[in-house]
């Protein structure tokens, strides 16, 4: 449509509304009175008028104006304070001059400015608007060259708030993302930051409201300006379009927001959180603490490989010895059985032969203790949990958001505590509670600036300091944690630090539901541990019966720098500080050790193994069995493949079951590789002959049922297996709704011999037929979907620590 066209369609427009609002349309009126009134003639004084005052003929004019060769800057300014102050006089006729206009404004240097800020109003309008805007290629990525409006602050501001207005749509900032306006709002920040020194301040609304980021001095609001633009981008890009950022470009931005967030996080943790109304700073609503941590986190998800990573060979000489069978030994001796107590060897282990090194440096680098507790904890923040069974990191930021970048949480981040000598129960220093049933944390358990002083007062009171999720806090512990996960074959492991003043305990009896590598770092402890399990292997997540108000009967053990303890799931123990030396590192004095633990997740246990191997074999076998009645259910071997998974999860009571799968062990030399290989097909084998065994038609039938009276799902434990199907979480494998197993019980209790019967045929068949080889590729698939979730999660998080 021509130029010409659009204004006589504009005119017309503006013509038939102002006739229309002089004279409303009859339809509003009854029949008769519609009949009677648009009989009478029309009198002078009611005679329809087109009314040159009106927004819409007002705008039809100035659009007209403003689509000539060269416009006048009068009537652009009035074109933009029209669309700002009237924007539902804005019509479809309206929007294709305007756009028809804008690619002229936004070339001319004269008119760049005005031009972007119609951009913007038009944007604004409305939600049809911005979709027609955005859809024009040539706009958008000429609203994003603007950006790069060297020396031209005003220019790269204006460009900044056309592309904030743009952004208010989700298609606005997909095209704005594929017109490469974060890169170029990305350089644009490192040059503007480059110049200037920005002093970040948080306010709200109220108390409890958000944080918003803003500054106090103007000269910096066009930093604002990129920032939160650069923010809004980043947090709207997928995986992939992450990793497509010039890395060099990331690793820079990466540097300066972490300069931003310290100030931020350093605010929030001093409660210094002004009052938006009654300060001076210039804030932007849509930039905000969580906000920007989620842009930090982002970019740090796709990390390179730390400059700290730890060497397997080091890492397994200090952990399990430095003979050549030291790892193997101690899977076939110890690992999921019985402890291991390595001793610090004699001879000290210089930096480079300790894995802790430059941890324990980092800890211990400043004259006072009391400082190095406090600026430990001032750099943390929190770490919301991911689904264990998580494996897209961008569901996870969906769902935690609005917490990430928060201070630490009492319970969840950490723990001050000590178990009472009498009593031998739990006492906490603060009576907080995490309220784990509600969405949000609870605001009293945020750990501040005043409660970290405490947490120093309580550590001379006697009480334990107990900080979980050091992975995700310490670059040295995540290279750590990550080593050994990889040792066995676990897609993660975890780091808790505790730190106990003398002659005091921290946590009271209690055995652990994951195997623990406890790693004394400075200081002695003496360790109590039973000889035999109180549960055998349990499982991850599962309810643990703690022996409460009780001690421990069995070995004891000190502890001493450098020692590491080795303890199965299941062992009861318990530890505690003798009083010593009065120095501050003296003997016996205080401890501070590392607990890295290796969490069996259910996947990675050798009933996860089998489930997918049944999934496996079930893909590639027609499962239907011969001898079953024909046209008894057209969904007969759905039915079986779902009967044989629930069988798989009541051979659970047997410990073979619940022990770790080390199918995707890595970094292994190759005796121990080749030794460990035949190790994991004797138990595949040992694992399909007990499936033979022990699954029993009649006890499936009756645990299903069971749980389907209780309104429960009876595969709710392997919903895991929807990563191997890509279906939603909320799919079953089997694509059997809860529904139709109900309405199937009662024609298998009518033909349950046939069932029965097919069952077993079901069953025979899997065990004598499942190949290793198969299981193992889609085995290792899942464990390389959960780690890359893992490592993104670990990456992300290390960015908001010091």
């Amino acid at each position: 449509m021509d130029t010409c066209h659009v204004l006589f369609v504009v005119t017309m427009e503006c013509n038939t509304f102002a006739m229309n609002k002089a004279c409303p349309s009859p339809t509003t009126e009854s029949p008769m009175n519609n009949h009677r009134r648009w009989r009478r003639p029309f009198t002078a004084s009611k005679q329809p008028r087109w009314d040159p005052q009106h927004p819409t003929t007002i705008l039809s004019i100035t659009l007209a104006a403003a689509a000539r060769s060269s416009p006048s800057p009068s009537t652009l300014t009035s074109l933009h304070r029209l669309l700002l102050h009237s924007p539902s006089s804005l019509t479809s006729s309206h929007l294709s001059l305007a756009l028809s206009v804008l690619p002229s404004l936004l070339s001319a240097p004269s008119t760049t400015i005005i031009g972007l800020r119609i951009v913007g109003a038009a944007a604004l309008s409305s939600f049809e608007a911005n979709e027609r805007i955005v859809r024009e290629d040539g706009i958008v990525r000429a609203v994003v060259r603007r950006i790069r409006s060297e020396g031209r602050g005003e220019v790269m501001a204006a460009a900044c708030d056309a592309v904030l207005d743009l952004a208010v749509s989700v298609e606005g900032r997909r095209r704005l993302v594929e017109a490469n306006g974060l890169a170029y709002m990305m350089v644009g920040f490192i040059q503007v930051y480059k110049t200037l020194k920005p002093s970040i301040s948080v306010s709200s609304l109220e108390k409890g409201d958000a944080a918003y980021l803003g500054v106090e001095n103007s000269k910096d609001k066009l930093l604002m300006l990129l920032l939160s633009a650069a923010v809004t981008l980043i947090n709207s890009c997928n995986v992939e379009q992450l990793e497509e950022l010039p890395k060099k470009l990331v690793e820079t931005l990466v540097i300066h927001f972490k300069q931003l967030w310290a100030q931020v996080r350093m605010q929030i943790l001093a409660g210094k959180v002004t009052n938006m109304c009654q300060g001076r700073q210039i804030c932007l609503r849509n930039l905000t603490a969580s906000n920007f941590a989620e842009s930090l986190f982002r970019l740090s998800i796709n990390a390179r490989a730390r400059a700290c990573e730890v060497s397997t060979e080091v890492m397994v000489r200090q952990i399990f010895g430095s003979s050549d069978w030291s790892f193997m030994d101690f899977l076939s001796n110890h690992w999921e059985s019985s402890t291991f107590l390595l001793r610090k060897p004699t001879k000290s282990l210089d930096e480079d032969g300790d894995v802790f090194s430059s941890f324990k440096k980092l800890l211990n680098s400043s004259g006072t203790f009391s400082y190095s507790l406090s600026s430990v904890l001032q750099g943390l923040v929190s770490c919301p949990p991911i689904a264990s069974d998580e494996t897209s990191i961008l569901n996870f930021l969906k769902d935690k958001r609005d917490v990430l970048g928060c201070p630490l949480i009492y319970e969840q981040d950490i723990r001050v505590l000590r178990t009472d000598i009498k009593s031998k129960a739990e006492q906490h220093y603060f009576e907080r509670s995490l309220e784990k049933d509600s969405p949000s944390p609870n605001p009293h358990a945020f750990i501040h600036m005043k409660d970290i002083i405490e947490c120093e007062d309580a550590y001379k009171l006697g009480y334990t300091i107990a900080l979980r999720g050091m992975e995700f806090r310490c670059m040295e512990i995540a290279a750590i944690s990550d080593k050994l996960a990889t040792l066995f074959g676990q897609p993660s492991a975890g780091a808790n630090l505790y730190l106990t003043p003398p002659n005091s305990q921290g946590l009271a009896c209690h055995y652990d539901d994951h195997c623990v590598f406890i790693c004394q770092l400075l200081g002695t402890k003496q360790w109590t541990v039973s000889p035999n399990p109180v549960v055998q292997l349990p499982c991850l997540y599962q309810h643990l019966q703690n022996p409460s108000g009780s001690t421990v009967e069995g070995r004891h053990i000190v502890l001493r720098e450098g020692d590491i303890l080795y303890l199965p799931r299941g062992i009861a123990h318990e530890a505690s500080t003798s009083t010593g030396g009065n120095g501050l590192y003296g003997a016996a004095d205080f401890s501070l050790h590392l607990t890295l633990s290796v969490e069996i997740e259910p996947p990675f246990e050798w009933e996860g193994f089998a489930h997918i191997a049944l999934h496996c074999w079930s893909q590639n076998n027609s499962n239907t069995p011969q001898n079953l009645a024909a046209g008894l259910c057209s969904r007969m071997d759905v039915i079986l493949i779902s009967f044989l998974h629930v069988a798989i999860e009541l051979g659970n009571s047997d410990f073979v079951f619940r022990k770790a799968c080390l199918v995707a062990a890595d970094h292994l030399d190759t005796d121990t590789k080749e030794w460990l290989n035949q190790n994991q097909r004797a138990t595949f084998n040992q694992l399909t002959h007990k499936i033979y065994e022990m699954s029993n038609f009649t006890k499936v039938l009756e645990n299903i049922r069971m749980t389907l009276q209780r309104s429960e799902d009876p595969f709710y434990r392997i919903r895991w297996l929807s990563v191997l199907t890509h279906k939603k979480l909320n799919e079953h494998d089997w694509d059997l709704p809860l529904e139709g197993i109900n309405e199937l019980l009662p024609l298998i209790d009518q033909h349950k011999d046939e069932f029965e019967a097919a069952f077993m045929s079901i069953k025979s068949k899997f065990c004598r037929e499942v190949v290793f080889e198969d299981v193992e590729r889609s085995f290792k698939t899942i464990h390389a979907m959960y780690k890359k979730t893992r490592q993104q999660y670990v990456n992300g998080m290390l960015s908001l620590h010091s």
